[in-house]
């Protein structure tokens, strides 16, 4: 039996190379179809933004100011989170340098290198001499 090429009637066409794409970009793809993202700059969690407060707690001087070199602008940093609901009076202010070691480092580290700073007790006293200055 002779062996012969098949006769196609048309030509075969020419296959595309696939595309390749990177699971990140099809990660990405899939979350901006399928979840709200929230605007940037708002609050997940409304009712607890006093920004009158907050502009007071930027110009005060770090609470480690005397204990080691501070660094940067002075930023208030939330003791309790954000996303447990928190309010803006739980803000104590902490140059940028402070306050990138204290979310960087955990708890217990921090707690022995600063034994006495009370970050929950300062900002309780910050948030009370505020609202005595503003009555």
């Amino acid at each position: 039996m002779k062996r012969t090429p098949l006769r196609r009637r048309t030509s075969l066409r020419a296959r595309r190379a696939l595309r390749r794409t990177s699971w990140l970009r099809s990660a990405t793809a899939w979350l901006k179809r399928h979840v709200r993202l929230r605007r940037k700059g708002g609050h997940r969690f409304k009712g607890g933004e006093d920004p009158g407060y907050l502009a007071h707690v930027r110009t005060l001087p770090c609470l480690l100011r005397g204990v080691t070199p501070c660094w940067g602008e002075v930023d208030p940093h939330h003791t309790v989170k954000r996303s447990h609901a928190s309010l803006d009076r739980s803000a104590v202010p902490l140059c940028r340098g402070h306050h990138d070691e204290v979310e960087t480092t955990p708890k217990s580290v921090y707690r022995l290198r600063y034994p006495k700073l009370d970050l929950a007790a300062a900002a309780h006293r910050i948030w009370t001499a505020y609202q005595e200055q503003a009555a």
